[in-house]
């Protein structure tokens, strides 16, 4: 199983660095930013650093929705692409202990988003202990959770549709694209919806039931997603 496990890792290998670099420059983007708007002198205080934490773990975790459908299209597609699923099928692997491998390296893959994510946050409170404003969102208050809550949503979205799109299909690329294009489209009917709901009731009411339309949209499409794509690569008899 280990041996599994070290495969599917290297696979995802050039994506999870991707994603490191990203949170590696975040901060210094975004801090040399403010500094060349406001001066170097002025930058160099507590807040600005802890907004430049803060920014990058909100920045890290929406640029890695472009980042976590590469994760669930390796999956399947490249080893098929490759012909490194022949080999498997011909060894004593049993198929089950391959899809497990897959799904264990996936998974954990797409949290290291929301765990570098975490790890800005803890080190944003070690300069500013008190409780502060992050670009005039309350960091306390329910509004700062609601973004959060709907990346969480879309990044299974995305990760679902890419691994059934790569249980499928023999290109990670089109699996990948496919997902992200699921993702824009499912925005663009959000906002259609939710419009044409406002016609017939308050704007409060037309946001709460388009909200709830959408929830269960993403989460249908990544959960589903997920399920059915095991399914096909467990039944799976040729590669």
């Amino acid at each position: 199983m280990m041996a599994l496990l070290i495969k599917d890792w290297r696979l995802n290998a050039p994506a999870t660095l991707c994603l490191f670099l990203i949170y590696a420059v975040l901060p210094f983007i975004i801090f040399f930013g403010r500094a060349a708007d406001e001066g170097i002198q002025q930058s160099l205080r507590r807040d600005m650093f802890y907004e430049c934490l803060m920014g990058s773990a909100f920045a890290g975790i929406a640029i890695s929705l472009l980042i976590v459908p590469a994760f669930g299209a390796i999956a399947f597609a490249r080893e098929r692409r490759d012909r490194s699923a022949e080999f498997l099928a011909a060894t004593s692997v049993a198929r089950s202990r391959v899809v497990a491998s897959k799904v264990v390296v996936a998974i954990a893959l797409c949290m290291i988003p929301w765990m570098l994510s975490g790890i800005l946050v803890v080190a944003a409170q070690a300069f500013q202990m008190n409780e502060s404003n992050w670009f005039g969102v309350s960091l306390n208050g329910d509004n700062n959770l609601e973004p959060l809550s709907w990346l969480l949503r879309i990044h299974i979205m995305l990760f679902g549709i890419a691994w059934l799109l790569s249980s499928i299909l023999r290109s990670e690329t089109i699996a990948a694209a496919a997902a992200i294009l699921g993702v824009v489209l499912l925005s663009i009917g959000y906002v259609v919806y939710r419009s044409r709901l406002e016609h017939f009731g308050s704007s409060f009411e037309a946001e709460a039931t388009a909200n709830l339309v959408a929830t269960i949209a993403t989460l249908t499409l990544g959960i589903g997603g997920f399920i059915a794509g095991t399914i096909i690569a467990l039944r799976r008899v040729s590669p």
